[in-house]
């Protein structure tokens, strides 16, 4: 049963039941806040949907700007911060009023559809009343599917967050800023995971948003590797590669010894070596010079980390993500994709949600690498 919260003044006076038996019926429960107060302390617990009405008291009948309503002032609260119980939580709008300005407001803080309320004495036609109600049952029945949907990413970057803020490392004054790009990425997916696309972004730009939020979720681990990495590892001054990489768990992955002109390298893709050193690096790996300036690809960085961390135990899971990463084309144009294949899925829309699952399984390795 889904947990349905109505915000409605008049909810006891008919509105409660009318959702009940014709948009709600046997999928959920609706509880009900009829004053600002009661809504605020309701919000505190988490919903599947919400109904919210635009005025909850007579003297919001007589204010002006849409802004100053109860119904807008608990929307802003609900969207205020990322963290809030219900941010993700899908917001349908009843109201009284047609007018498109005011309706356009809620819209740029997240409500996610509306319903016209009819009264007897200014009643549409009875073609245009069916369509209101079919309106909203089938926006009902597509946002309880939305919001699953989304609270399954949110979960997993509120959970991100948490992880983040009860590590030390990441509170220190010189790792704060990397908390907070993950923090600004996570959001920025969100917003291009769920974004209500247009039907022009639709069909004319072939806008595809689930691969846009992968690559931006996979981006994260740019500045996880570094947030795992001794801040030795580069100058405090210059950021510029010392020529060594340790670990917080101070296992080495690269330790250079110019007074000997040597260097070694954890070998992260073979268990059965040991170190690699410079001489067998120039016969087997031609990546010397850049080790030697801290220029690997994000992949070997990831690689690198798992090894040092757990023995690669995850290495399996990360190629797989890495393999989806290498083939949305926006960041890794193959010849023959860009020969043969087209920039967008064609069948994307029946995709998507394959997609955020793919988003989510980046995210829950994310969270789950070692510590």
């Amino acid at each position: 049963m889904k947990k349905i919260l109505l915000i409605d003044d008049m909810a006891h006076e008919g509105w409660k039941s009318v959702l009940e038996k014709t948009v709600v019926k046997t999928t959920g429960e609706i509880l009900t806040a009829i004053t600002q107060d009661e809504a605020e302390i309701k919000l505190k617990e988490e919903f599947d949907l919400i109904f919210l009405d635009v005025r909850l008291i007579e003297l919001d009948h007589f204010k002006l700007s849409v802004q100053d309503m109860s119904g807008f002032k608990i929307l802003k609260k609900i969207k205020k911060k990322f963290t809030n119980p219900n941010f993700s939580t899908p917001v349908i709008l009843i109201t009284a009023t047609n007018k498109i300005w005011n309706i356009e407001a809620f819209r740029q803080y997240g409500i996610d559809g509306y319903y016209i309320k009819e009264h007897p004495d200014h009643s549409f036609s009875k073609d245009i009343s069916r369509e209101n109600l079919e309106n909203i049952q089938n926006k009902y029945q597509f946002l309880l599917s939305e919001g699953k949907k989304r609270k399954s990413i949110w979960n997993s970057s509120i959970e991100f967050i948490n992880t983040l803020n009860n590590l030390n490392y990441f509170n220190d004054s010189s790792n704060k800023n990397i908390k907070t790009r993950i923090s600004d990425k996570l959001k920025l997916g969100y917003a291009y995971l769920f974004k209500d696309v247009t039907e022009l972004e639709r069909t004319t730009l072939n806008v595809d948003n689930e691969s846009m939020a992968f690559i931006i979720y996979f981006s994260i681990l740019e500045e996880l590797v570094k947030g795992f990495s001794k801040n030795t590892n580069w100058d405090r001054t210059t950021h510029i590669f010392t020529g060594n990489w340790k670990f917080r768990n101070n296992r080495e992955f690269i330790l250079y010894e110019p007074d000997m002109d040597k260097i070694t390298v954890h070998p992260y893709w073979d268990h059965k070596k040991n170190r690699m050193t410079l001489k067998e690096l120039n016969s087997t790996d031609k990546k010397a010079d850049n080790y030697l300036e801290g220029k690997l690809n994000l992949s070997e960085q990831v690689y690198a980390l798992l090894f040092l961390y757990d023995g690669n135990q995850k290495k399996d899971l990360f190629k797989r993500i890495n393999n989806h990463r290498n083939r949305v084309d926006y960041i890794h144009s193959s010849v023959a994709n860009i020969y043969r294949e087209s920039l967008i899925d064609s069948d994307r829309k029946n995709r998507s949600f394959n997609k955020i699952e793919e988003c989510l399984t980046l995210l829950n390795f994310i969270i789950n690498l070692p510590k």
